[in-house]
């Protein structure tokens, strides 16, 4: 019986998966044969509405006795469904093969191939990613099996292509200048074509056209046998899509040789090609690009296949506007514009001072740290200094794109302004306590606002004037300045965006600034304004997190609690959903008294002090909803040398300090009246917590246009 919301063409795009039921069946099982396979397959098809272009496609399928002759039928009715010899495929040059996994099958076409696995689906592959995914060894490589047929990417003029696999995804874009080829390129393409036979640059079903060997001698300095050898019946080069560079022919003739065809052993002579503009992500690398956006994205197209780094611990692709770097650490993170400019200038991740990315680029915002970015392809080729601004604003009548404005120091806050803010917090946290405010707690108000000159009758009212009137308030004359008003409530993104970005590093910082040329990397932020140090050691941090390990390794039999060394730090650490920052590895000692009785060694050792090591992993970070940098305990391991008494009591005690917060350093709100945004809270390799912040001599007052994209940007990302 079949199942009208399953069609044939939803079996050849997504597989036999596709077919409600079929993966318990498949599961139940436990297949091992591709005639098990088979049964499954036959058994799917049975199921679909069979929709083809020839309806005998789908009979054929069905009564196929073996599993060569399904897929047989299977690429047969993919082969129509996109327009037979017609179509992109052109004629066949190819028997239908298995594939040396005994279940996938394929057949070859003159410009491009077909392949069927059960569980993938059927799908062709032609041009450039079909060469590139060739030079990859086809399926048995660690793409596997086209899960897609070849569709436009997401650039803005869809210049671009890409097929996506089971284990990655091939994206091209065309080669040359903005992939724009040269006339003498195009010169030299049409000629180098000419000499071995094949169809010139877009026209992959035009017939072979033979030049003399002169001609060709006389415009294209190739070696004397190769043009002596020139048969066009039997040369056969793809130059499917808008381009190919000179040099990929030139350096295809050597390949060929003479006497040698471009064709696989047992078929008829096919057009492969070139795989130039074409590249493979795949693996985390793969997924945070399709996060991005893609070919969509603010990187664009890639112009590198993975590729490890030189100290063989990270991977990398590059792309036309940026690069995405990965590392078990690290997981994977992009960086681009002037930051990854300045990044690269120092060396990339073998400059010591910053090493691997740890965040994609990010805004500086001036309550809860960061936020993320708009994440929108920005045109190739705009200046760095230009926003692309969102439809929605284009829509509305602003120009496409603006020139950023130059940074301006932020204006400071009025007297009134930050009083304001002291009302509202009392109304809204203290809302239960006392009555409306009298005349003298106005006045002590006033003062811890840092009013130059006492506020006005009438400014106080006008503060006052959007208070309900029954609305019962305190004010308490502790607060002022804008810092108490803002420590008790959840956090919430600042009221005054930034303009600015930043990149978060292993070991640093690197900060650019709207309307700057360059980027820069930020020292770690030393002192406040009022004096107290931002920066904490391994024994502070020790002495911090011990206010919680003492009390909980008090009282225990047989036990006693003698101290904790700091001895290193561990990496960073990704989980998929963040990174982790390195922890602080300490040794705590537990000192324990031996009995004295047992035989020989327990008259000699007998009451000596024996001690037991634990270690304890504590991790730092940032809590924006409390203003705090902060340290909690993320495991602990040890303690089985005291015997299974200490480990029992441990459990209990060390458990339930797993990821309790202690205050290690507190954030003001502002500084000198100015917004504090902190970047990152990083644990240094040496131990060493260093917090590092938005410079404050580079604040900018936001502009109409910033305020707009800005806004936007956060509903998207939130």
């Amino acid at each position: 019986m079949s199942n009208a919301n399953v069609t044939l063409t939803d079996v050849l795009d997504r597989g036999i998966l596709a077919v409600p039921g079929v993966a318990d069946s498949v599961a139940a099982a436990a297949l091992a044969t591709p005639s098990d396979v088979d049964q499954v397959v036959k058994s799917a098809f049975s199921k679909v509405d069979i929709v083809a272009v020839d309806p005998g496609l789908g009979e054929a399928i069905l009564q196929a006795l073996d599993p060569a002759g399904r897929a047989s039928a299977v690429i047969s009715a993919k082969y129509a469904e996109l327009g037979g010899a017609g179509g992109i495929l052109g004629p066949t040059s190819g028997a239908v093969t298995v594939c040396a996994d005994g279940f996938g099958y394929y057949r070859h076409f003159r410009s491009g191939s077909i392949f069927w696995h059960p569980a993938a689906g059927a799908h062709e592959v032609h041009g450039p990613i079909r060469a590139k995914w060739a030079a990859l060894s086809w399926e048995r490589g660690f793409l596997g099996y086209p899960t897609s047929d070849q569709q436009p990417g997401a650039d803005t003029d869809q210049r671009g292509d890409f097929n996506t696999f089971q284990g990655g995804a091939i994206h091209w874009y065309p080669p040359g200048i903005r992939g724009i080829l040269s006339g003498v390129e195009v010169a030299v393409n049409d000629v180098t074509a000419a000499a071995i036979g094949i169809a010139t640059v877009g026209s992959a079903s035009a017939t072979p056209v033979a030049a003399p060997v002169s001609a060709v001698a006389a415009a294209v300095p190739i070696s004397s046998a190769i043009a002596a050898a020139a048969l066009p019946s039997t040369r056969f080069v793809t130059v499917d899509g808008p381009g190919i560079e000179a040099a990929q022919f030139l350096g295809k003739l050597d390949q060929i040789g003479v006497g040698a065809g471009i064709h696989l052993p047992g078929e008829a002579p096919m057009e492969l090609g070139s795989s130039a503009g074409a590249f493979e992500v795949h693996g985390e690398i793969g997924v945070h690009y399709r996060a991005l956006g893609g070919s969509g994205s603010v990187l664009g197209y890639p112009t590198t296949d993975e590729t490890g780094t030189p100290d063989g611990i990270g991977r990398y692709n590059h792309f036309q506007a940026g690069s995405i770097y990965w590392t078990p650490g690290t997981g994977a993170h992009e960086v681009h514009g002037l930051i990854r400019s300045f990044w690269a200038a120092a060396g990339w991740e073998r400059n010591a001072a910053l090493g691997y990315p740890v965040s994609d680029e990010l805004i500086p915002d001036r309550r809860i740290g960061h936020r993320f970015p708009e994440r929108r392809k920005k045109a190739l080729g705009l200046p760095p200094d230009v926003l692309k601004l969102p439809i929605d604003a284009v829509a509305s009548g602003f120009p496409r794109s603006v020139v950023n404005t130059p940074a301006v120091t932020a204006a400071p806050v009025s007297p009134v302004a930050r009083f304001s803010r002291s009302v509202a917090a009392a109304t809204e946290i203290q809302a239960a306590e006392g009555l409306r405010p009298d005349a003298a707690s106005i006045a002590a108000a006033s003062a811890s606002a840092g009013a130059a000159a006492p506020i006005s009758a009438a400014q106080r009212a006008g503060v006052f004037s959007g208070v309900d009137a029954g609305t019962v308030v305190h004010i308490d004359p502790n607060i002022g300045a804008g810092i108490a008003p803002l420590d008790d409530p959840a956090s919430e993104p600042g009221p005054v965006p930034s303009e600015n970005r930043f990149g978060d590093f292993e070991n640093g910082v690197v900060f650019w600034v709207r309307g700057a040329t360059a980027a820069r990397q930020l020292q770690p932020w030393a002192t406040s304004a009022d004096g107290n140090a931002m920066k904490r050691s391994p024994a502070e941090v020790l002495v911090a997190f011990e206010s919680i390990l003492v009390p909980a390794l008090g009282g225990l039999d047989g036990f006693a609690y003698a101290g904790s060394a700091f001895v290193g730090t561990t990496g960073y650490s990704a989980d998929g959903a963040s990174v982790h920052n390195r922890a602080h590895r300490f040794i705590a000692t537990l000192n324990t008294t031996s009995s004295g009785s047992g035989g020989l060694f327990g008259g000699l050792f007998g009451g000596l002090t024996l001690p037991i090591q634990v270690e304890l992993d504590v991790e730092i970070a940032f809590d924006p909803q409390r203003r705090e940098v902060v340290a909690y305990l993320t495991g602990w391991s040890g303690g089985d040398a005291g015997g299974p008494s200490l480990v029992r009591q441990l459990h209990p005690r060390l458990d339930t300090l797993l990821y309790r917060r202690v205050e290690l350093i507190d954030i003001p709100d502002t500084e000198d009246g100015n917004p504090i945004a902190l970047l990152s809270a990083k644990t240094m390799p040496d131990g060493t917590v260093a917090l590092f912040v938005e410079p404050r001599d580079l604040l900018v007052a936001p502009g109409v246009l910033t305020g707009i994209h800005d806004g936007i940007t956060s509903v998207i990302n939130r």
